[in-house]
């Protein structure tokens, strides 16, 4: 049947100003019944030959926070194409416009806008991120600075969740050219481990399944100085850095764990038990050596009884003042040796039973072994003299 010539115009001009949308890291944004994974028509021609990503960690130990510059490199096979790009940054630290830039070739891209959105699982930031050695992986929980626009999903979307994302409009001519992005991640810091805080990070990569094709990923990042490192997938450390090079889109995620440097088991127990355990030994000795002087005392009758019962007092002061200090002393060294990382969750409540229970039982018990080993003293110095 011949279509009327009005609506084949029609249809020229609809096609001739519809724009299409992609997304990579970028892929095209999600729409109803739209499969994930599968390349989306308007992505047909174009293909991401390399995407070389590179996470600089170095500063977290000061901010927590780190950079991802991500550079693709598009060939297009076909005509120039006009794309709504959305990037999935789901650790993204919002700190402002000058936190994210996005250049194509060596032009930068404009209106480019942060807001969330609703993204299948598959795209979701990692819920884990790998623990070191053997252990089990650590839940992760992407951290985002401003949480009023980037909460769960709202009612009726019961398999998504709304993170952050960046989107701009880009042309793309035929050839090969590149998209850079580059934005702050604020690294998640989790304390549920061991006695150092261990830091967290997820970069969604799955989006990228949705291009045409998709050549190699060169992952680096950049480690603080002597810090420990795994990632998933694996990656080699070299120095200061972990690389990975992989045909293809590896998994849906990278997931990023790193933690200072860990002490040995013995400088461990210097700092964080030592010193109580000496000062528990120098207040015995104290108190000994106090109760016989006071019990000699005590035998001297009128006001020297009360004199010794006042310095049984002052032995118990002195010996929880000690261990007061001592457990002071503790906290110091383990912020210390762990570079002021110490988790929050390691001994917690420590201090709160220092100030309730040790101190005062250290001066109860002051008190009393004083008092005991004066009453010894003078019973067997008063036995022999009758003797």
């Amino acid at each position: 049947m011949r279509l009327p010539i009005r609506a084949i115009v029609l249809v020229a001009i609809l096609a001739l100003f519809t724009r299409p949308s992609a997304t990579a890291n970028m892929a095209n944004p999600i729409h109803e019944g739209d499969a994930v994974g599968e390349p989306s028509a308007v992505l047909d021609s174009l293909h991401i030959a390399e995407e070389h990503l590179l996470i600089d960690l170095h500063q977290v130990p000061d901010s927590s926070i780190g950079t991802v510059n991500a550079l693709y490199v598009v060939r297009n096979d076909g005509a120039g194409r006009s794309l709504e790009l959305v990037f999935v940054a789901a650790a993204y630290g919002h700190w402002g416009a000058g936190s994210y830039r996005v250049v194509l070739d060596s032009s930068a891209v404009q209106g480019v806008t942060v807001d969330s959105a609703a993204l299948p699982p598959q795209w979701m930031p990692p819920l884990y991120t790998p623990e070191f050695g053997a252990g089990d992986s650590l839940r992760y929980e992407a951290a985002v600075q401003d949480h009023r626009n980037f909460g769960p999903a709202v009612t009726g979307e019961p398999d998504t969740q709304r993170v952050p994302v960046f989107r701009f409009h880009i042309t793309i001519p035929p050839g090969v050219h590149t998209i850079r992005v580059l934005y702050n991640v604020l690294l998640t810091r989790n304390g549920s481990r061991g006695p150092s805080d261990v830091w967290q990070l997820g970069y969604v990569l799955a989006p990228a399944r949705r291009w045409s094709g998709f050549g190699t990923l060169h992952a680096r990042v950049l480690l603080p100085p002597q810090w420990e490192a795994a990632a998933a997938p694996a990656m080699q450390r070299r120095g200061d850095t972990l690389a990975g090079e992989y045909n293809g889109v590896p998994a849906d995620a990278i997931s990023i764990s790193i933690r200072p440097p860990q002490p040995s088991a013995f400088r461990l127990y210097v700092a964080e038990s030592l010193p109580m355990h000496v000062m528990g030994v120098l207040a015995l000795v104290l108190c000994v050596v106090s109760g016989r002087k006071l019990g000699r005392l005590g035998l001297r009758g009128g006001s020297r009884v009360v004199a010794a019962a006042a310095g049984a007092i002052g032995i118990g002061l002195l010996c929880a003042g000690g261990m007061l200090a001592a457990g002071l002393l503790e906290g110091t060294l383990l912020r210390s040796l762990f570079q002021g990382h110490l988790s929050h969750t390691y001994r917690y409540g420590d201090g709160i039973a220092l100030v309730v229970v040790v101190v005062p039982g250290t001066f109860v018990l002051g008190v009393l072994l004083t008092s005991v080993i004066g009453a010894i003293t003078a019973y067997r110095t008063r036995t022999r003299g009758l003797g």
